[in-house]
């Protein structure tokens, strides 16, 4: 079985790489952890009332952006805990694109020998977090 060329992709959320960006998130924003995540868990498994949960539900079934309201395909989440479209995140490459946030991004330097392993001439910093803590995902099926 293979991608639909027409856009749409039939791919579901790799449940580790979930849990771990839920994770971090939970503790960038002071939040509680939510219960970790196992095998046998219940979908979804951040519960209702913690505040992360539309963040896990949007990942795992995707939603709107919540700049532009467009359907995410590919959802990228934010350190601060928005998820939107790539078309929103592209024009702000150091802080939260929305009007109500800004919260700027940890970018990673230049110079961090930790970048230079995978690329030894950086042009510029980049957003670590946007980056790393997106979960992966694969084609089902």
């Amino acid at each position: 079985k293979s991608c639909c060329v027409a856009g749409n992709c039939n791919l579901e959320v790799q449940e580790r790489d979930l849990q771990e960006t839920v994770e971090l998130l939970a503790e960038r924003l002071g939040l509680p952890p939510p219960s970790p995540w196992s095998e046998d868990a219940r979908l979804p498994w951040v519960p209702l009332e913690h505040p992360l949960a539309e963040v896990e539900n949007k990942l795992r079934y995707g939603g709107s952006c919540d700049r532009c309201g467009s359907p995410l395909r590919m959802p990228i989440v934010t350190p601060c805990g928005h998820t939107l479209c790539t078309d929103c995140l592209q024009p702000s490459p150091h802080c939260c694109p929305l009007a109500n946030c800004g919260r700027p991004y940890r970018m990673q330097p230049v110079d961090d020998p930790a970048r230079k392993k995978n690329n030894p001439n950086p042009k510029w910093e980049v957003p670590h977090e946007v980056i790393e803590w997106q979960p992966a995902y694969a084609q089902r099926g």
